[in-house]
C-alpha cells in the first residue's frame, strides 16, 4: 500500500509517535531527497468554520496563527545557525488542518555513550567540541536549546574514521528573552534538568537562561568521557540537580582528567552565574583534547637567525582560541592564531521555505 504525499513530500516511512511527544515523525522523500519529516498534532486548524461557533471558530484560528508566528520567526533565525553540527529547518508549512517541519535525513552512527567512553581522547574530544560549539552557536543567536540529552545529539560517522553530531528537535527550544517562567512551560528530560529549572517547576520565582544548556551539556560530557552520569546519592536524590540542591555530594568520575573534572564541576554549578559560557567551555576542551594546538614543525628562522629560543602559548585577542608562538635570540617573534586569515565570504542568501497559512 503506497503511503501519502505531504505537500509533494512522498512519506518512505508511516508517520510514528515513538519518543515524539505532541508529534509524529517519518522519512519521506522529495525531488529524490530524504527528509525527516514531523508532524505537529497540536494545534489543529480549523478547515471548515461550519463546524464551530463563531467565537471558537476564532479562538482557533487565533492559536494557529500565534503558533504560525512563533515558529517561522524561531525557524528563520535557527537557519542562521551554519556550523554544520545543528540540523537546521528546510521547510515549515501546514498541509490541510496540520502543521509539518522537514529537515535533512542523517544517517548516523550506531554506538553507544559507553562505546564512545572507550574511543580514543581525540575521537571523543571531537564529538564534545563540535557538540559545544553547536549549541554555543544558538547562544549567539539568543536560542536555548532547552532539552539537551544523548537522543537529541545525532553520532554521525565521517569519512575519516572519526565522528562527528548533528543536534536536532528543538520543541522545547526558545528565545533567550522569552524564557518560561512557570512550570507548564518546562519541557524535557529532567536527568539533565538545571536546579533552576527544578525550581520553577516547585513553583519558585527563577530566571531561566541559556545557562541551563551549560548545565546539561556538564552532565553528557560527562557521559562521553566517562561512560555514565555523575553518582549521587540516589536513595535521597532522583536526579543530579536535586542533589545539587541539597548540597549533598555529585562524585565525578575518576577517568576523567583533571582539566576535565575541573570543567565539568564548574558546568554543574548550583548557581547559573558560575557556570562558564560555552566560548570557555570550547577553548578549555580544545586544550584539554588537544594540548599541543600547533603540531606542525616550527616555521623556519628568518635568514641569519638561529632556532627559536622560546616556545609560547598565547591566547588570541580576537576569537579567544590558544596558539603557538616563536620567539628567537634577536627578540623578534613568529606565529598567529588561524582566525587572522581572511574570513571567508559570507553564504549566498536563500529564499525562504517558511510558507504561510492558506499557501498550501
Amino acid at each position: 500500500m503506497k503511503l501519502e504525499k505531504i505537500n509533494g513530500y512522498q512519506l518512505t516511512t508511516p508517520l510514528s509517535n515513538v519518543d515524539a511527544g505532541n508529534c509524529k515523525w517519518g522519512f519521506a522523500e522529495k525531488d529524490g531527497i530524504e527528509f525527516f519529516l514531523k508532524e505537529f498534532l497540536k494545534p489543529k486548524y480549523p478547515m471548515d468554520a461550519s463546524l464551530f461557533p463563531p467565537e471558537q471558530y476564532q479562538k482557533m484560528l487565533d492559536i494557529c496563527h500565534e503558533f504560525e508566528s512563533k515558529k517561522r520567526e524561531f525557524y528563520e533565525v535557527l537557519n542562521r545557525c551554519i556550523t554544520g553540527g545543528v540540523v537546521t529547518a528546510a521547510e515549515f508549512f501546514r498541509y490541510k488542518s496540520r502543521y509539518y517541519l522537514t529537515t535533512e535525513k542523517i544517517d548516523v552512527a550506531s554506538i553507544s555513550l559507553e562505546e564512545v567512553a572507550t574511543l580514543s581522547m581525540e575521537k571523543k574530544g571531537i564529538i564534545a567540541k563540535v557538540l559545544v560549539n553547536s549549541v554555543r552557536t544558538l547562544h549567539n543567536n539568543r536560542i536555548v536549546h532547552g532539552d539537551l540529552k544523548p537522543k537529541n545529539v545525532l553520532i554521525k560517522p565521517t569519512k575519516g574514521g572519526f565522528y562527528t553530531t548533528k543536534l536536532i528537535d528543538f520543541d522545547s527550544s526558545f528565545f533567550e528573552h522569552e524564557a518560561p517562567t512557570n512550570s507548564e512551560e518546562v519541557t524535557g528530560d529532567m536527568v539533565y534538568f538545571a536546579p533552576e529549572a527544578i525550581l520553577l517547576i516547585n513553583g519558585k520565582d527563577v530566571k531561566i537562561t541559556r545557562k541551563v544548556d551549560v548545565f546539561a551539556l556538564g552532565v553528557m560530557l560527562h557521559q562521553y568521557f566517562a561512560g555514565s552520569v555523575p553518582k549521587f546519592d540516589t536513595e535521597k536524590n532522583s536526579y543530579i540537580s536535586g542533589a545539587i540542591l541539597n548540597d549533598d555530594e555529585v562524585k565525578l568520575s575518576n577517568k576523567l582528567q583533571k582539566e576535565l573534572k575541573v570543567l565539568i564541576q564548574r558546568m554543574l554549578a548550583k548557581e547559573p552565574e558560575d557556570r562558564p559560557c560555552l566560548n570557555e567551555v570550547f577553548n578549555i576542551l580544545g586544550g584539554i583534547v588537544f594540548p599541543d594546538p600547533s603540531p606542525l614543525p616550527p616555521p623556519p628562522p628568518p635568514k641569519g637567525i638561529e632556532e627559536p629560543t622560546l616556545k609560547m602559548r598565547k591566547k588570541c585577542e580576537r576569537c579567544g582560541n590558544i596558539y603557538t608562538m616563536f620567539k628567537y635570540k634577536d627578540g623578534s617573534t613568529r606565529g598567529a592564531c588561524d582566525c587572522s586569515a581572511p574570513p571567508p565570504p559570507p553564504p549566498p542568501v536563500k529564499k525562504s521555505a517558511f510558507t504561510k497559512a492558506g499557501d498550501l
